[in-house]
């Protein structure tokens, strides 16, 4: 059984705001957003708004990791 928008939890402000930013591929903006949240705590910011795109844009949602892996330090 697939899920949609509507099963999902909803999503606090920022990361309301992350999800916004993906969407509009604003990179300065998802910086910020991901950068201010401490790093042990990034998981559980990025998860929810992932799930989200994941179910209502996935090219976005594909976009974001295929950005992220590209900007990771090569010995990480």
């Amino acid at each position: 059984m697939s899920s949609s928008s509507s099963d999902l939890p909803p999503l606090d402000p920022r990361t309301q705001a992350l999800v916004k930013a993906i969407l509009s591929r604003q990179i300065p903006t998802i910086a910020q957003l991901v950068n201010a949240c401490p790093e042990q705590q990034r998981s559980q910011f990025l998860t929810p708004a992932l799930n989200q795109l994941a179910d209502s844009d996935p090219a976005s949602a594909q976009w974001f990791i295929r950005h992220i892996l590209r900007l990771r330090p090569a010995n990480s």
